[in-house]
């Protein structure tokens, strides 16, 4: 069955896992879950939550989802979407990463901190509603397998969606802030009637626009 919602602060780290060696290593499998279940829902009364070190592939909905009651998440460290090895596709079938909250902070300046989002079948990562402020997307690849090269893919809306007045932050002019955002099917970024500070992305090899601001 799917996974509980958590509904208070939590730190979910996988990088204290004894075996953990920089990469993670706790699967978090869906195929089993059942119909409507993500990885890891983190719902109204969760603000502040930690989900780092955690591989999260094939629930039914998005890998990780924070809906609107929730912000200030710190979200790192985690491949979504494919096999532990990060280069394989083992994509949940809604978004890698559901974002309908604000002020949650993905990804990192560090290797360490880096999210692979890649293998997802409609997109890696949604930004969605006029609440969903202060975002910052940084450090990740989205597309991308963990070596940075293996064209592992997210499908449908493609890398990144900001839509329906949400606001984020894509990169940044630091070392190591802008992410890796390639080889998706659709867009590299789209934004539609949202808005975006767009900074220091690499942005390559998409089936379509790298950027599209065309709504």
């Amino acid at each position: 069955a799917a996974l509980p919602i958590v509904t208070q602060a939590v730190i979910i780290d996988g990088t204290v896992e004894p075996d953990f060696a920089g990469t993670p290593v706790i699967e978090l499998n869906g195929a089993g879950a059942g119909a409507s279940s993500s990885g890891i829902l983190l719902g109204s009364g969760s603000s502040g939550s930690t989900v780092k070190g955690l591989v999260i592939n094939r629930f039914s909905l998005s890998g990780i989802r924070i809906e609107g009651g929730s912000g200030g998440n710190l979200i790192t460290g985690n491949y979504i979407g494919t096999a532990t090895t990060g280069l394989l596709d083992r994509g949940n079938t809604k978004w890698g990463l559901e974002v309908s909250g604000g002020n949650n902070v993905i990804g990192g300046s560090s290797a360490a901190l880096r999210n692979v989002i890649s293998g997802n079948d409609v997109g890696g990562v949604s930004f969605n509603g006029a609440p969903v402020t202060g975002n910052l997307l940084q450090g990740n690849y989205i597309g991308a397998g963990s070596d940075g090269t293996t064209a592992v893919g997210n499908g449908g809306y493609g890398g990144v969606l900001v839509l329906n007045g949400a606001s984020a932050t894509i990169g940044g002019v630091g070392a190591g802030l802008g992410n890796l955002i390639a080889y998706n099917t659709g867009r590299g970024l789209d934004v539609r009637l949202g808005t975006a500070t767009i900074l220091g992305n690499a942005i390559v090899g998409n089936s379509s626009l790298g950027i599209d601001l065309g709504d």
